[in-house]
């Protein structure tokens, strides 16, 4: 997780507090692509955007001009701190990033050799990357191993490019390390040298891939081909030289969306919005590659509300996130935690924040503050039960059905509506967790899929009621008397 200067110490000259509260506004309400500068900045003059950036035209990093086979790194975006003309340390799109670290890695992910048409693979791979069959009796006899036999990993670890190097075929392997280095040895101006045959040395012929780290910005790469001692790639310029682009710090929070419904007309695993109504009463629950995720981003309990300006107004601006709202700001440039409310559904209702963001009757989950990952999500049926804020009338306790009963009396007493349990219908190959990426300054609601013209969270768990209805359950008597 990346740390930003929200938790640094601040600079003590008159645009430190309008510095800082533009930071936290971009950071918590993620629906804003970039915060502009305060109304008191400084106007926007020519070659200045209004946030204090050069003009993106400007590209002081002048990578199109750099030799074939350096390295060019620059900064991908402006950053959401003001920039130099408004008074501030913020680094501007395409300046140039003279500090780094590279690691080097040969990229053995395979690929296609397209023939003359450029779209179909050339014959000697249709041969080696098909099996025998009825339909293609000249296939290779020891698919996907190499046709003459051996094996498909050479001796150093790297795929056989006897046998089929298709990446869905091919066998995976580590992407083996060629090098690595500082801006000292691989910058603007000293090149990668190619192959060269007499002395043994030099980059061979191949796919690589090049990671960049620098203090300040977020991780970053770049693509490319070297062959016969030329370098080209999406990520290399028309001359030849190696560009990486660089994501300031600090990087926008987002927001996780969540939808829960009852699959049941009919169930489909597919959320049918005309006939399909919300679950209210679900937690959600977080994990990422380390563990469970209990707390947002500033260390406190998922779905902590935090104090706004102006203050919630649930009948206008319902949605704690939307734009219309700024976050107060501690003297430590913290956002300050609302002790009264906390986040349920889409909203924020009274009580302190307990770490858990329950769907509200709309079958809605909003998860706020997150910073960019890659999380797993599942919903649980809250035991607890509370006020829903759309209906404002009490929730009792959910049960999630954990094992169905086998019996006729517990198959009748899950129907009961006091003994009601629900059992998940939607699941992503065949687990109950779903994938949920959450990219910087994201709303949470999916980039694609609209119902009815509306939004949607971008993950749907789907739950139908389990048991049968007594009258279905007799029994036909098999009595002869």
């Amino acid at each position: 997780m990346v740390r930003t200067s929200a938790s640094a110490p601040r600079r003590r000259h008159i645009v430190r507090a309008r510095t800082v509260l533009l930071l936290v506004t971009a950071m918590v309400v993620p629906v804003l692509a970039y915060a502009t500068a305060p109304s008191s900045a400084a106007a926007p003059t020519t070659g200045w955007t209004a946030s204090g950036h050069p003009n993106p035209a400007n590209d002081l990093s002048n990578c199109s001009t750099k030799a074939a086979g350096t390295l060019c790194i620059r900064t991908a975006e402006d950053s959401i701190l003001p920039g130099p003309h408004n008074g501030g340390q913020g680094p501007s799109r395409n300046d140039p990033v003279t500090s780094y670290k590279w690691l080097l890695n040969r990229d053995n992910t395979g690929g296609v050799t397209l023939g003359p048409d450029g779209k179909t693979p050339i014959a000697s791979e249709l041969t080696k990357c098909h099996p025998i069959t009825s339909t293609n009796p000249d296939g290779n006899p020891n698919y996907p191993n190499p046709i003459a036999g051996g094996s498909p990993i050479l001796s150093d670890g790297s795929p056989n490019p006897a046998a089929c190097n298709w990446p869905s075929i091919h066998s995976i392997t580590s992407s083996p390390v060629v090098s690595d280095g500082s801006q000292t040895d691989w910058n603007t101006t000293t090149a990668l040298p190619a192959f060269n045959s007499a002395t043994g040395r030099g980059l061979p012929d191949g796919k690589y891939l090049v990671s960049v780290t620098a203090n300040g910005f977020q991780i970053g790469g770049g693509h490319f081909v070297v062959s016969g001692g030329k370098f080209s790639g999406l990520d290399v310029t028309s001359s030849g030289a190696i560009v990486v682009s660089l994501n300031p710090l600090p990087i926008p929070l987002t927001n996780i969306r969540l939808k829960v419904y009852g699959d049941m007309a009919s169930t489909n695993a597919q959320w049918d919005e005309q006939s399909e109504f919300g679950l209210p009463g679900y937690d959600a629950h977080l994990t990422d590659y380390d563990g469970p995720v209990n707390v947002d981003y500033y260390n406190n309990p998922l779905c902590t509300a935090y104090q706004l300006t102006p203050g919630y107004d649930a009948r206008n601006h319902p949605d704690p996130t939307d734009a219309f709202y700024q976050v107060k700001l501690g003297l430590d440039g913290r956002p300050l935690i609302d002790p009264s409310r906390h986040i349920r559904g889409n909203f924020e209702v009274p009580g302190p924040a307990t770490g858990s963001c329950t769907s509200d009757s709309n079958g809605d989950i909003l998860i706020p503050n997150m910073a960019p990952n890659r999380y797993g999500s599942s919903v649980i049926a809250d035991q607890v039960g509370g006020i829903d804020p759309v209906t404002n009338r009490n929730i009792a306790p959910q049960r999630t059905c954990s094992v169905l009963g086998n019996t006729v009396g517990s198959l009748v007493n899950s129907a009961i509506q006091s003994e009601a349990c629900w059992v998940q219908t939607t699941t992503l190959e065949g687990n109950h967790d779903f994938d949920t990426w959450p990219q910087a300054n994201s709303t949470g609601y999916d980039t694609e899929l609209l119902v009815g013209g509306e939004l949607v969270p971008q993950v749907q768990f789907g739950f139908v009621r389990a048991g049968c209805r007594p009258t279905l359950l007799a029994v036909p008597s098999t009595s002869t008397a």
